[in-house]
């Protein structure tokens, strides 16, 4: 106890000699708030960087530095997210695939713009799920379990079984309101998670197809070209890894 005072003391007084202050507690809560309400252009406008001095030293070393405060950002992020109404294995998932990037990042600049990168890619997401909320409470509530369900085999029957609307009546509102039907925009969502695999894992693509819950691979395959335009293989080959320089 003595010698942790005696420490903060000492910490203290450098700080100050070296007018080094922490971020303001408001400053950093607005930064949350953009990115868990997917304000992308008030995002551009504020600007961050884990290299600004006000974020302080948990250590000497540069890029540990900047890689513990990439830790904690995006720590803080996916709970704001999922309270914000990201379902939480999506906000989890996506966060164990950025941590285990920038765990192969050595050099500070590298890390500060994987986390640049990630902070729009939650941000991006929670638009997408804000204007979701314009949808009528059946289409939000089949959206959500399409989300909750993404790794499973999912059948229109399943979801009208939950939603508890006639099966006819629910197709002909979702593609009124969303211009998809329940059957394409599953495959996209499943399509949009397949690619994050691809760039972030080394697993196969049979793999990838069974995590996902597709009805068999040849319709992975065939739904990723028609949706992406490139096969699997092509689009692993073009952006693994792709922010790691």
């Amino acid at each position: 106890m003595g010698k942790m005072n005696s420490d903060l003391l000492n910490t203290l007084m450098e700080q100050n000699d070296d007018s080094v202050r922490h971020t303001d507690p408001d400053d950093e809560f607005s930064f949350y708030h953009l990115v868990s309400t997917g304000n992308i252009e008030g995002l551009k406008s504020r600007g961050f960087s884990l290299m600004d001095k006000g974020l302080g030293v948990l250590s000497d070393d540069l890029a540990r530095n900047v890689l513990y405060h990439f830790i904690i950002s995006i720590s803080m992020i996916t709970r704001h997210c999922i309270d914000k109404g990201m379902p939480s294995e999506v906000a989890y998932t996506l966060s164990d695939l950025y941590i285990r990037k920038v765990d192969k990042l050595k050099k500070a600049d590298e890390i500060n713009r994987l986390h640049k990168t990630m902070v729009y890619d939650y941000a991006e997401r929670m638009a997408q799920i804000a204007e979701n909320d314009r949808y009528s409470i059946h289409v939000t509530k089949t959206i959500k379990y399409i989300n909750d369900h993404i790794t499973e085999p999912i059948s229109v029957k399943d979801i009208t079984e939950n939603v508890k609307l006639n099966k006819s009546y629910l197709c002909a509102l979702f593609k009124k309101e969303t211009g998809k039907t329940i059957g394409s925009y599953i495959d996209t969502k499943k399509i949009e998670l397949a690619k994050e695999y691809l760039t972030n894992t080394e697993l196969r693509f049979i793999e990838i197809s069974n995590a996902l819950g597709f009805r068999s691979y040849s319709y992975y395959i065939q739904m990723f070209k028609k949706i992406t335009g490139i096969t699997p293989k092509e689009y692993r080959s073009i952006y693994y890894n792709r922010y790691i320089v």
